[in-house]
């Protein structure tokens, strides 16, 4: 019988020849998840590597964030070879500068690389974000909208571009600049009127409805590359979840996975259940998650429509990466609770109110769609739920937005045997 390509093209239990991309990547989580040793573990084949501009760069800055002594002698290596990237190269040669000289903070040199970059290729979407990115943390908004301007002029219609440039200036505090772009982006047809219509009431910080159109309209046409997404802005929302209910050390019994998207939690739930429910309001995303071939039935879900919640009763709810969605979660507990068998766990994230409109409030609504709670207004609403109080409760960094973490709270409690 002969073998199939694949079979010929790498030896059985051979894993692929890593990238320096790859590895950078690698290090750059482990950094992120407060582990030095492993990040610096990754980076040793580097070391003595040669590596081209934007690589060189990278290592360059996650060593100086680890204070490793050859910081330096990377960094004096990435900008000689930055040095030869002179003004009339390509513009993709251009983009590379870009990016090696943002690794470095050298936010000046990347913009002008950027704008022979625009110059060159007016549409480029990628190097306006980027140049309002570097805008922002550079103090140089205006070169940076300037640029995003000329994109958008040379690109009629982008509505996805507007959208992300104004969660970009939202995020760093540039509320009238953000709410310009949303209602220029409402005037286009994009199909893309309910984020905007919501990321507009989070820059006002006016009250919103349920977000269910919201979430189905982002999530059904972000299936193919959510995991991906996740894994680069170091999303630890399953893996604190996973924790927690290692924690609780529940006894094996029905486990519902309530927002389960594309099945990041289900290596984690799945040594704790008999039987494992996964629902969502997305079924491109519940689609991904039959692949992994871990659960015992999936179902749509809007967690909104209380009828639609699988029916139970569960010993364990978990909820990664959902409520976030949710301004008042008390409606969202009753509805899980009704499912939820006496004494069963409820387990999950959400983003920490720090500072801010939430400083004073259970919780506010941030500039990119989502809420933010505190601690004391969840544990509130988890008791009118007919919750006891959180037997634990932690505090993470969830993920990157922005090239900024995101705080977050990991909450785990149980339903109470008798409430009302």
């Amino acid at each position: 019988m002969s073998r199939s390509p694949a079979a010929r093209r790498r030896p059985p239990g051979r894993r692929p020849k890593q990238t320096p991309e790859t590895i950078l990547r690698a290090a750059s989580r482990a950094y992120a998840q407060d582990q030095p040793t492993e990040a610096l573990r990754l980076l040793r084949p580097l070391m003595d590597t040669e590596l081209g501009a934007t690589d060189m760069a990278a290592l360059a800055a996650i060593l100086t964030n680890l204070g490793h002594p050859r910081s330096a002698e990377k960094t004096a290596a990435a900008n000689a070879a930055l040095d030869r990237i002179g003004p009339t190269v390509p513009a993709a040669d251009q983009m590379i500068a870009a990016r090696a000289h943002a690794f470095l903070g050298q936010h000046g040199r990347a913009l002008s690389h950027l704008e022979a970059v625009i110059a060159e290729t007016p549409g480029d979407r990628e190097a306006a974000l980027l140049a309002v990115r570097l805008g922002v943390d550079g103090g140089d908004l205006g070169t940076g909208l300037g640029l995003l301007e000329q994109v958008i002029a040379a690109s009629p219609g982008s509505v996805t571009l507007l959208l992300n440039a104004a969660k970009i200036l939202g995020s760093a505090g540039h509320d009238a600049a953000a709410l310009d772009l949303l209602e220029r982006a409402g005037q286009m047809d994009g199909g893309q009127t309910s984020e905007i219509a919501f990321l507009i009431a989070g820059l006002k910080g006016e009250a919103t409805g349920p977000q269910g159109d919201m979430a189905r309209q982002i999530f059904d046409g972000f299936a193919e590359t959510y995991d991906d997404v996740l894994g680069g802005i170091h999303n630890k929302g399953p893996e604190i979840v996973g924790a927690l209910v290692a924690k609780i050390r529940p006894r094996k019994g029905k486990v519902l996975d309530a927002g389960c998207g594309t099945g990041l939690c289900a290596p984690h739930l799945r040594p704790y259940a008999t039987h494992l429910t996964g629902c969502d309001i997305s079924i491109p995303m519940m689609e991904k998650a039959v692949a992994r071939k871990l659960y015992d039935a999936l179902t749509r879900t809007d967690l909104n429509e209380h009828v639609t919640i699988p029916a139970g009763p569960f010993d364990i709810v978990v909820a990664a990466d959902v409520l976030t969605y949710f301004g008042d979660l008390t409606p969202v507990f009753r509805g899980l609770g009704n499912r939820m068998a006496p004494g069963a766990w409820l387990v999950f994230t959400v983003e920490e109110a720090v500072g801010g409109p939430a400083a004073d409030r259970d919780f506010a609504i941030n500039p990119s769609g989502r809420f933010v709670h505190r601690a004391e207004g969840v544990t509130a609403m988890l008791a009118r739920a007919g919750f006891a109080p959180p037997k634990h409760l932690v505090r993470d960094q969830l993920r990157f937005e922005f090239g900024r973490p995101v705080p977050g709270l990991g909450v785990a409690a149980q339903k109470l045997a008798i409430f009302g």
